[in-house]
């Protein structure tokens, strides 16, 4: 007589018989997090979003909009009438990713990576570390606090440090609090490889002949910049008498700016 196999034999049956292409995309769908949306909008904007102003308004006004942006992405997700009782913490905490500081002052970047990766590599591991059990888990804020308190003594020496820099207020120190962007999660900076470069340049040469490596790959991937306001009021006429061909003309200068500044 033939028996019905039980579900759990079902499921195997259909591992079993499942295309290894198929298997690849559930596991990386897995990895990924791409059925629980709420961990991976939180795990993106980590990974990827960064921002410095002087305003400590403005930076919680940027937090909070990008709070409603990520509930907009996937509202089911975030009803509270849907959350377990397990749930604490819904939204990722962007404290470690935003910085309340003047872009306009600042030691020269390539310094401070020298500085941090000489006397501080085994501190930038460490930070790395949390970094990334916090964005395993964003529920969990004890990595993050480590982490902000471990960034916070390292920026009391780099202050220290650079207070002969004779600059009009404390340095921002981009490359320490936004440090994924300049290191390497061994702590090591981030440098370019020579393959990316033309053979005839002399950042290639210094690669190939193992000289200092160049902060080539270091730094931002794209930069968001705001106008200066300060000095750019646009009437109707002047602002019309700006674009040629629908590009406006200080778009470049602001674009200049935003690179040289951070």
């Amino acid at each position: 007589m033939k028996t019905k196999p039980a579900e759990k034999d079902i499921t195997l049956i259909q591992l079993a018989e499942m295309p290894p292409n198929v298997e690849a995309a559930l596991a990386f769908r897995r990895i990924h997090n791409f059925d629980m949306r709420r961990i991976l909008i939180a795990q993106i904007l980590l990974r990827h979003i960064f921002g410095v102003d002087k305003d400590p308004g403005a930076i919680e006004v940027a937090k909070t909009n990008i709070w409603k942006e990520a509930v907009k992405l996937s509202p089911a997700d975030y009803n509270y009438r849907e959350l377990k009782t397990d749930v604490v913490k819904i939204l990722p905490n962007l404290e470690l990713n935003f910085h309340c500081a003047d872009s306009l002052v600042d030691v020269d970047l390539e310094q401070q990576a020298k500085w941090l990766a000489e006397y501080h590599q085994a501190e930038l591991k460490k930070l790395a570390e949390l970094r990334a059990r916090y964005i395993a888990n964003p529920m969990l804020h004890e990595p993050l606090d480590e982490a902000l308190g471990l960034r916070k003594k390292v920026r009391a020496g780099f202050i220290e440090h650079f207070q002969g820099e004779n600059l009009p207020c404390e340095p921002g120190g981009f490359a320490l609090h936004f440090w994924p962007c300049w290191f390497e999660a061994d702590g090591k900076p981030r440098v370019g490889q020579a393959s990316r470069l033309s053979p005839s340049s002399s950042d290639a040469k210094k690669l190939e002949t193992g000289a200092t490596p160049v902060l080539l790959s270091a730094g931002f991937d794209g930069i968001i910049g705001n106008p200066p306001w300060e000095g750019f009021k646009p009437f109707r006429k002047e602002f019309a008498a700006s674009f040629y061909r629908g590009k406006p003309q200080f778009s470049n200068v602001i674009t200049h700016s935003s690179v040289n500044c951070t």
